[in-house]
């Protein structure tokens, strides 16, 4: 039985009809008053005589509930069954769907089921795979439809056949929930079993690199599987790696301006003569020289004319002067003129 509110609830069980089959029950509980049972409306595929159990039932709001069991189909095989109600009235059950190495012999059902609000419910069971091994089933509905049911990952202890059900599960809201159960571990013996609401993280790769994710806590390793179940909650770290791969440089060159250097000063005074010899560190294409008289108050600005070394300045009247020197070249001219400055006194 399962409460929305005080005097409103639901509950399920089984009763036989008068062919002495069982059936599954559904009642319900307005206002503190139980209506009549109904009988639970099986899928198509029921054998005639079902022997249908219903084991439980969650209701999130009044009339809104949902319930969960099992039945035979007319394989004679057992099958999960799901039975949902809106607004007070219950539709036809619907068979269970399973992991997809549930075995051709069939045998499955579900136990236990919580609804975090209407239509909004999870539920948990057991099912036999491929292999004949019994293992848990996860069952989620959304919005009122039941999605196919996923294998319940189990320790690592666990048996190759487990022999694992869950018979119980609380879901505080939507899609967050916990059950429990059992399972065989490798020692044979019964260990009780925590589960709880995996999210499934899928991990996509872009780019025209090349490259591996891995994840901590172990699961993701893209390449290979770039998807895996992690619990609800749960923080995981994904690194990225890049493969060693052929990569391609582009170098460029800029040519830079040259670098100028005054290597000999010859200032003879008495014939009012100056000469200079240079060089340039660095690529050039020439020179451009300029002398600067001194004058008061005024800072005269340097005329550069082009030049070789040596250059020689004549008949040069008395006063300071300034020689600078720049070479140059595509890059264009040196920014910083090499400079020698010189004085010529007046005639004694």
């Amino acid at each position: 039985v399962s409460c929305a509110s005080a005097g409103n609830c639901s509950a399920v069980g089984t009763y036989e009809d008068s062919s002495s089959h069982v059936q599954g029950l559904l009642l319900t509980e307005t206002a503190g008053a139980w209506a009549t049972g109904v009988e639970a409306s099986l899928p198509a595929n029921a054998a005639s005589i079902p022997n249908v159990s219903l084991t439980s039932v969650s209701c999130a709001a009044a009339g809104n509930c949902s319930a969960v069991g099992y039945y035979y189909d007319s394989s004679n095989h057992v099958q999960g069954l799901l039975l949902s109600e809106t607004a007070g009235t219950w539709a036809t059950g619907v068979e269970a769907g399973l992991p997809a190495n549930g075995g051709s012999s069939i045998s499955a059902g579900a136990i236990s089921v919580s609804c975090a609000s209407a239509g909004n419910c999870s539920a948990v069971g057991y099912y036999y795979d491929s292999s004949g091994h019994e293992q848990v089933v996860l069952l989620t509905e959304t919005a009122g439809t039941w999605a196919t049911g996923v294998e319940a990952s189990l320790p690592a202890n666990a048996a190759s056949d487990p022999g694992a059900s869950l018979y119980s599960v609380s879901c505080p809201t939507a899609g967050d929930c916990g059950a429990v159960g059992y399972y065989n571990d490798t020692s044979g013996s019964s260990e009780g079993l925590l589960v709880t609401t995996a999210r499934r993280l899928t991990v996509s790769k872009r780019g025209s690199g090349h490259g591996s994710v891995t994840s901590s806590p172990a699961g993701i390793n893209c390449g290979g599987s770039c998807s895996h179940n992690f619990a609800s909650g749960k923080s995981v770290t994904l690194t990225a790696r890049p493969s060693r791969a052929e990569r391609t440089v582009t170098a460029r060159f800029a040519l830079l301006p040259p670098n100028t250097k005054i290597t000999k000063t010859t200032i003879d005074k008495s014939h009012r003569l100056a000469k200079f010899k240079f060089k340039a560190l660095g690529t050039s294409k020439g020179f451009r020289c300029a002398l600067v008289k001194a004058k008061k108050h005024k800072k005269p600005k340097p005329h550069f004319s082009s030049c070789r070394s040596p250059k020689t300045y004549t008949g040069l009247a008395p006063g300071r002067y300034t020689f600078l020197v720049r070479a140059f070249n595509a890059a264009g001219p040196d920014p910083t003129p090499a400079k020698k400055t010189f004085k010529l006194p007046s005639a004694a």
